[in-house]
């Protein structure tokens, strides 16, 4: 089957047209002899899905399968390229003009682009003849156009582009021999310049041939070359009116004296002490030029060398930057502009000024505008250049303008908005809202905070919420500026419980990979890159900050999500995608190029992606067309990667020469040049895949190391990327052949994106490696398996391997060592065990006869014994002088009985051996009195058991201290202790006693929250009213916030016991053991609750030990009734039933009995009317005759 012809790709209208896609799809279907009835199903198939789906819309219900190529493409080229309006068309086309630094050739083809919809029809060639030569730039081709006859289109063209040609190489010319000029530093064959004084330049060419003399008042030269020497010397009244009348025309030049410290470059320039006035070559970046980078105070300025300028300039940003510490005095200059504008200034002050290894303070001018800096004449006098480094902007540099100019909507002072792109943030599943309170803000930066958030909400950043769930503190961190920057501290609420977006970061190596091949690099640096991404609606919520101004939520993404990295990486890549050239890490961006206008190409293209994503970039930390550029800690230019001089100005700061150090000349000589190798620009280069690459390996006893490099054309080696790494406890066991060989494999790990599917050399300086791991020779079946598994991974690379000496090998063993700077010396494994089991072997007889012999005071004793010597007046004898009858030698060791006297070297030994089972002091003190002896040896004995650390670690609890009784309280319920028992049965129980009476509560509790507890204790206080104070334990639901709110309401004093000291709430703990034992040996004998019952009544009835009464009399002054009540005779029962019978017998002597029987007729007592007695009937007798009740019914 034969291949396909050439690519399609799918349609993306960022970059082509609807007519040039489907143009260049006939050509796609005609070179590969497609059939007619296939371009609809090959049509849908490469149109992309961002397309088809499109097609789909515009066509429902029909399917695009079912319509045909003509259908389609008129469908979509009605909704792609709707037709223009002629006028409209032809207005853009008259109104099109020579761009600066666009070329002829460029001018016609974008008028042609633009007559496309113009109908111009036969008069299309007339049309742009006449509109090239109105548009074009350079007068003098205009002006050759208009003087020909019978000028056609093609002869307009060629005219022009040969006039710009030509203008273009005289221009190069021009520059070239002044450049020369300025470069030899030779005065010309015709003298001075007679209008300046000075040389190196043509009168013709001079600056000052339009400028006035303020000697004379003519117009041509000025005052140090003015030839009219009588008027200088007596000052002709003639020059000074002229120069009078001159000045007073210039109403915005100001007089001013100037200092005699500002001295002149000439001495012919001290006539301008009335009026000091400076003429500046330009003040705008766009201009061409030299450019410096001197440090002003320490920060890198960038500045333009002006020959044409006395003073120095920088801009008021670039004062309140780098300079804000000096103080500004008045200007004593007026500047003014090469068109003769005046330049508003700040004022002057004085700075450091470094540059190529000098040092200096000069004087330097601040302006008000945001204008470019400059370097005057009296720095260059002062700071010399080395004009061979100080490069010329090239030709490319009005074209780079010319871009910039195109896309200045990107380097507006204004926070970017990114098109077509939003944030959604993914929370856990099961996630609650975390409300967390405003931190306080410092009085000192609350001014400035409060400012920050007012300029956030005008920004659209922020919005202001009354309520919301979610809630972050804010951490203002301060600036270099002096500003305040305002951060989430999402780490405490959103970051634990959301998803974290997994989208890789590019890595460093493939990021220099692409750069390969550019020539000079423009580093892009977005604006608050993270704040220019918006977040969906539904995701605000989670990004609220919570303020001492109140709460706002985040329109856009934040610093300090989890995410924000992966999700900003993600929309940056999506961005720039197709853009060759161009690499992009988080908000940085680097694009290159080929060459100059390749670079170009892609930078416009990339600013142009960037325009249309809404993007805004910081144009001053920008750097743009560069020879090379510092990018994530390494300098990049056209010869590849160095190490940039901001990451090793730490390790200059070690060497300085007042440390004190020996330090030999061949040891500096060496180091010198390793520092030199270090920070080379020729250290690192870039990858070619064009270029054959070697990867050299070596290992050494704790470390292995590799390097990748290029082959160069002329045969150079030149490093692409070094690794080492340290071997571990297994690897250092490794034979040396192993280790060579992993550190073989290590090298094709770590480059593995470099050398898959590609063919390699690899270098050793082992060579049996070269067999066992040759491609070319099977693997020894004799190999150890590590070294067969190793080949097997080399394998799947292609590659030859060859040896190379040790001395040739240098690189790649110097990073096999790096890891450990001081090589560990091998250390004998037998004599570390012989010394560690000599030093903790038991003490013998035999240094014991040793160490008493070199003890002074044992031998003296011993001398006593042997040769029966007498005493001497010796303190440290005087412990064996009461022992002498006792003492005795016995093979060279001094014997109290049959205890061994043991001498001082050993006394440390012996006590670690006997308290090596760590016994205590008795048994240590037995054991020693049974073997051997010294003097004070007891007290020893005490101190090693008393300071041994471990023994104190599992020691038992110390002594009780002394009882500290709680003070009786003088009522009841006035002191009340609580505490929870259980769980017993599946419940728990709060029990609370009286201090007073011993009166107990409990109550059976299911719950034993703090609202469950505050409940109970709610329901108690209702009965017996609040106490004064609460006695409890520690216990989250008794110490809760709640609890404290609760009892504070109630007037109750809470006090808690000591931590682990259950003892202090010993009443409550008391009477919780008292319960459990009731209602364990009642089990079975009812419910929890009868069980409860009977022990709470017998207990608060009973005489409680301490207070010798019950609970409930000296609660209520009376005993509970009960059922043991029922066996007391009342003596008060019958006493009162006597006193009724009298009652009743005194009353019947004054009344006499009323009976009455049922229907029988009586008058009755009416309570309700107005008759007090009415006739009634009676119905039943209810009760006793003498206190009978009837029923009566009227």
């Amino acid at each position: 089957m034969a291949g396909v012809i050439g690519s399609i790709g799918p349609f993306d209208e960022s970059t082509e047209q609807w007519s040039s896609y489907t143009e260049r799809f006939g050509y796609f279907v005609a070179a590969n002899d497609v059939q007619d009835d296939k371009w609809v199903p090959i049509f849908l198939s490469v149109i992309g899905p961002k397309t088809f789906n499109l097609l789909r819309s515009l066509l429902q219900p029909a399917k695009p399968g079912n319509k045909s190529f003509t259908e389609i493409v008129d469908t979509l080229t009605k909704h792609f390229s709707p037709k223009p309006l002629v006028i409209a068309e032809r207005f853009r086309f008259h109104k099109r003009n020579q761009e600066e630094g666009e070329s002829v050739t460029m001018f016609v083809a974008s008028l042609r682009k633009l007559a496309e919809h113009c109908e111009f029809k036969d008069v299309l060639n007339d049309t742009l003849r006449d509109r090239l030569v109105c548009g074009l730039r350079n007068e003098a081709a205009q002006k050759k156009l208009l003087t020909e006859s019978d000028l056609t289109l093609e002869k307009a063209i060629n005219i022009s582009v040969t006039m710009e040609m030509a203008s273009k190489e005289a221009h190069a010319l021009h520059a070239t021999d002044r450049a020369h000029k300025l470069d030899s530093g030779k005065a010309n064959a015709q003298g001075p310049c007679f209008r300046c004084g000075k040389l190196g330049h043509l009168a013709s060419d001079c600056w000052c041939k339009e400028m006035d003399c303020n000697n004379c008042g003519k117009k041509g030269h000025v005052a140090r070359a003015c030839r009219n020497k009588k008027s200088k010397d007596k000052g002709s009244k003639t020059g000074n009116k002229r120069g009078t009348a001159k000045f007073k025309k210039e109403r915005h030049v100001r007089t001013v004296k100037l200092h005699e410290d500002r001295a002149s470059d000439s001495s012919d320039e001290e006539v301008l002490s009335a009026i000091n006035t400076v003429r500046i070559l330009n003040v705008d970046e766009t201009s061409d030029g030299f450019w410096v980078k001197p440090r002003l105070e320490g920060h890198v300025v960038k500045m333009q060398t002006d020959t044409g300028s006395k003073a120095s300039l920088v801009s008021y940003n670039v004062y309140r930057k780098c300079l804000k510490h000096l103080p500004l005095k008045p200007s004593d200059t007026v500047f003014k502009g090469y068109t003769g504008h005046r330049v508003p200034m700040k004022g002057m002050t004085e700075v450091i000024v470094q540059c190529n290894d000098q040092t200096a303070k000069l004087p330097v001018y601040v302006t008000q505008k945001n204008c470019p800096a400059i370097m005057g004449r009296v720095w260059l006098k002062a700071i010399r250049l080395n004009w061979q480094e100080v490069r010329k902007l090239s030709h490319g540099s009005s074209q780079l303008q010319a871009i910039l100019g195109k896309h200045k909507e990107v380097f507006r002072e204004e926070l970017g908005s990114m098109k077509k792109i939003t944030v959604k943030l993914h929370l856990k599943p099961d996630s609650k809202p975390v409300f967390m309170k405003a931190r306080p803000v410092p009085y000192a930066i609350r001014p400035k905070v409060e400012s920050n958030l007012d300029t956030l909400v005008k920004n659209g950043v922020l919005e202001p919420v009354t309520t919301s769930e979610w809630a972050t503190p804010i951490v203002p961190v301060p600036k270099k500026d002096g500003g305040i920057r305002i951060c989430g501290d999402f780490k405490v609420s959103v970051n634990p419980v959301l998803t974290a977006e997994q989208y890789p970061l590019p890595l460093i190596d493939d990021l220099f990979a692409g750069l390969s091949g550019g020539q000079k690099f423009s580093k892009i640096d977005l604006n608050q890159a993270y704040l220019q991404m918006h977040v969906e609606e539904q995701s605000r919520e989670m990004l609220t900050i919570n303020t001492h101004k109140g709460l706002f939520r985040y329109c856009r993404l934040p610093f300090g999500i989890t995410s924000a990295p992966a999700l900003f990486q993600r929309a940056i890549d999506q961005i720039l995608s197709g853009l060759p050239g161009v690499q992009c890490y988080l908000d940085d961006i680097l694009c290159t190029g080929a060459d100059d206008e390749e670079h170009l190409r892609n930078l416009d293209a990339t600013l142009q992606r960037l325009k249309e994503y809404g993007l805004r970039v910081r144009k001053e930390k920008c750097d743009f067309f560069q020879s090379s550029v510092e990018y994530l800690g390494h300098v990049i230019d056209a010869n590849g990667l160095h190490t940039a001089p901001s990451k090793i100005t730490a390790l200059h700061n070690l060497l300085r020469k007042e440390e004190a150090w020996k330090w030999t000349a061949s040891c500096q000589e060496a180091f010198q040049k390793a520092k030199d190798s270090l920070t080379a620009s020729e250290v690192l280069t870039h990858f070619n895949p064009k270029f054959p690459i070697q990867l050299a390996c070596d290992a050494s006893p704790y470390g292995v190391g590799a390097v990748i490099s290029h082959i160069l054309p002329n045969g150079e080696e030149r490093p692409i990327a070094f690794a080492s790494r340290t071997l571990n406890t297994a690897e250092t066991n490794y034979a040396q052949l192993e280790r060579e060989a992993l550190s073989i494999v290590f090298g094709v790990r770590k480059f593995h994106q470099y050398l898959y599917g590609r063919r390699f050399t690899l270098l050793t300086d082992h060579r049996p490696l070269t067999t066992i791991l040759g491609p070319y020779t099977g693997i020894p079946s004799l190999a150890a398996s590590r070294l067969q598994r190793w080949a097997l991974i080399l394998s799947g690379h292609s590659y030859d391997i060859k040896y190379r000496k040790s001395e040739s090998h240098c690189n790649a063993d110097g990073l096999s060592r790096l890891p450990l700077p001081i090589k560990k010396p091998d250390s004998d494994t037998v004599e570390i065990l012989y010394f560690r089991e000599v030093e903790t072997a038991p003490v013998s007889a035999v240094q014991v006869k040793r160490a008493s012999r070199n003890d002074p005071v044992l031998s003296a004793v011993m001398d006593w014994i042997i040769k029966g010597l007498p005493a001497g007046e010796d303190v440290d004898l005087k412990a064996f002088l009461g022992k002498r009858a006792e003492l005795s030698v016995q093979a060279g060791c001094l014997l109290w009985g049959r205890r061994v006297i043991i001498p001082l070297s050993l006394q440390t030994k012996l006590l670690k051996q006997l308290h090596a089972g760590h016994s205590g002091i008795v048994r240590m003190k037995e054991i020693a009195r049974s073997y051997f002896w010294w003097p004070n040896m007891d007290k020893q004995i005490e101190e090693i058991a008393k300071n041994c650390s471990s023994c104190h670690k599992v020691r038992n609890n110390p002594p009780l201290a002394p009882l500290h009784p709680w003070e009786f309280p003088q009522e009841p319920w006035h002191r009340v202790h609580i505490d929870f028992a259980g769980p017993y049965e599946d419940k728990m129980f709060l029990v609370a006693v009286d201090a007073h009476s011993k009166w107990p509560e409990v109550t059976i509790m299911k719950s034993t929250t703090t609202e469950k507890t505050i409940e109970a204790l709610g329901e108690m206080f209702s009965r017996f009213g609040s106490p004064t104070q609460i006695v409890s334990d520690n216990g989250p639901q008794l110490v809760s916030q709640e609890m404290e709110a609760f009892l504070q309401a109630n007037g109750v004093q809470h006090i808690t016991s000591a931590p682990y000291h259950p003892a202090t709430n010993g009443l409550a703990e008391r009477f919780v053991q008292t319960m459990k034992h009731a209602l364990k040996t009642s089990q079975g004998q009812g419910t929890l609750h009868q069980r409860l019952h009977k022990f709470l009544l017998n207990y608060r009835n009973s005489p409680h030990a301490t207070t010798r009464t019950s609970p409930a009399n000296a609660m209520f002054k009376r005993d509970l009734h009960t059922t043991f009540d029922l066996l007391k005779p009342s003596t008060v029962k019958d006493t009162v039933q006597k006193q009724q019978e009298k009652q009743m017998m005194y009353r019947g002597q004054q009344v006499k009995d009323r009976v009455f029987s049922p229907g029988e007729s009586v008058l009755a007592r009416n309570y309700r009317g107005e008759h007090k007695w009415v006739p009634a009937t009676v119905i039943a007798q209810t009760g006793q005759c003498w206190v009978s009740y009837f029923k009566l019914v009227t």
